[in-house]
């Protein structure tokens, strides 16, 4: 095996973990926010987006965080039906919506936020 080839060998391997290693992260928080607080990791990203950016659209969201509109929508009608995420319209674009944390999503996201900082420090 020739150095470039063992070098690219070495880096896929790299990759591969950093994506294992991603992914566990991700699943072990996902079945935490589930279990603790009703929140899918899915809706807890958005939130935090909608935390740090209020007023953000669906769609800035979407591409902030790499996947669809759709997705997002979807996500954003839960968080709404819970009564987390308030949706108000945009005055520029009417099909789009200004979302923001509500009073009762703003509380549980500082719990999640706390809850995520002590998981982190196990």
């Amino acid at each position: 095996m020739n150095v470039k080839a063992k070098r690219m060998n070495i880096e896929e391997n790299s990759i591969i973990k950093i994506h294992r290693f991603v992914s566990i992260v991700e699943k072990l928080f996902d079945r935490e926010l589930s279990s603790h607080f009703d929140v899918s990791f899915s809706q807890f990203r958005i939130m935090v987006m909608i935390e740090k950016c209020p007023g953000s659209s669906q769609k800035l969201i979407a591409n902030m965080q790499d996947t669809t509109q759709a997705a997002v929508s979807r996500q954003v009608e839960a968080l709404a039906r819970n009564g987390l995420v308030a949706l108000g319209t945009n005055s520029t674009n009417r099909k789009e919506h200004n979302l923001h944390l509500t009073y009762k999503g703003l509380i549980l996201f500082k719990k999640m936020m706390r809850h995520a900082d002590k998981m982190l420090v196990r």
